[in-house]
């Protein structure tokens, strides 16, 4: 089946911990891409050195997102560290002088970040017609909210800023030592009809469904760049590659990624072109016996044969002397003799298959 694919959804990201939480949901992204790659040797041999083949290997799935807005969650993942809640932010304010030279803020002042407990609580005045190259340093009593300056008459109006403590803001300290996190990624792009001759009633613009792109495990590039200008919005990469996941079989080579194709309102008969009954001919069988049918569909291209739930088949039987089958696919046997078995898919009648029932005689 042909499809369009175009635009972008929501991705989602959650912890490789489990169970596993939701990290953050990108609702905003600009580009939702991924690449799928693999180095090439060629195998070279005999006259005249003629190409025998290739060996691929430094196979690679890799994801680029780009997001139109900014999440702290983002950055948090590329560089490997957590986010706290409570955090020294910067506060400025206008006061009005109440006691010749002191200056009583509203809030309690804090160090400034990085400050040490044995510096003193500084932050910075000036007076409003002053230029922003005139704030000058004074040293808070945190205890009283008060800073002491020389030269400050009652009611003049100053601008002050400092640092306090705010208990719901959020920060991020960039370690220097750098291991983004490995995260369970979610991708989905919108999948869109393609007009086909034939078809009646179809826009070539409906969303007809999408496609899931999960990643087990995906290792993030620690580069965060956002760029900001005075014309212009910031943008995040939450890139990436794949790491290979292994699963609990044996003998197995891993996996990057599952990709989905989700058709909304399709099942697994709708692309069907043929069933077949896995024990067609039943033999054998004496009275009271039952084998249980089991009907496989088969597509077109590269898709696997698929297990049909009974449940989406009808069957019926030629001679219910010899046998009767049930609406579950379990074939019974009655009397010696030969007959036939036919598999119809209820909503597709279109699709059939048949098998033949031997019982014999008990010995």
């Amino acid at each position: 089946m042909q499809v369009i694919v175009a635009g972008v959804m929501p991705c989602e990201i959650y912890t490789i911990d489990k169970p596993r939480r939701l990290i953050c949901v990108a609702t905003a992204l600009t580009e939702n891409s991924f690449t799928i790659d693999a180095q090439a040797d060629e195998v070279r041999g005999g006259t005249a050195n003629m190409l025998q083949g290739k060996y691929y290997h430094n196979s690679s799935f890799k994801a680029q997102l780009t997001s139109a807005t900014f999440s702290l969650e983002y950055v948090a993942m590329k560089i490997g560290c957590n986010i706290q809640v409570g955090a020294e932010v910067w506060e400025q304010e206008q006061v009005v002088v109440a006691t010749a030279n002191e200056i009583v803020v509203s809030k309690t002042p804090t160090r400034l970040p990085y400050d040490t407990i044995d510096d003193e609580i500084c932050g910075f005045y000036k007076k409003p017609n002053e230029s922003d190259e005139n704030w000058k340093p004074i040293v808070f009593n945190a205890t009283t909210k008060k800073a002491e300056v020389d030269g400050l008459a009652v009611g003049a109006t100053v601008c002050v800023k400092y640092a306090t403590s705010n208990d719901g803001a959020r920060k991020l300290e960039v370690a220097a030592e750098i291991i983004p996190k490995i995260v369970y990624l979610v991708m989905k792009v919108p999948e869109l009809q393609v007009s086909q001759v034939g078809v009646e009633d179809i826009s070539s613009s409906s969303k007809i469904g999408e496609m899931q792109i999960t990643v087990p495990k995906f290792l993030l590039n620690p580069k965060s760049e956002v760029k900001n200008t005075a014309s212009a919005h910031g943008t995040i990469q939450l890139d990436g590659e794949a790491l290979v996941c292994y699963d609990s079989s044996c003998g197995g080579t891993g996996r990057y990624a599952t990709i989905t194709e989700f058709i909304y309102d399709k099942d697994d008969l709708a692309d069907a072109v043929g069933l077949y009954i896995e024990n067609s001919n039943i033999d054998d069988l004496r009275v009271n016996d039952t084998a249980k049918l089991k009907v496989w569909a088969f597509y077109n291209g590269l898709t696997m044969p698929k297990l049909i739930s009974n449940n989406k088949l009808t069957f019926t039987i030629g001679d219910q002397a010899v046998a009767t089958v049930s609406s579950a696919g379990v074939v019974t046997a009655v009397g010696a003799g030969h007959t036939t078995v036919e598999v119809v898919a209820t909503n597709k009648p279109s699709l059939s298959c048949g098998g033949t029932v031997e019982v014999v005689t008990q010995a």
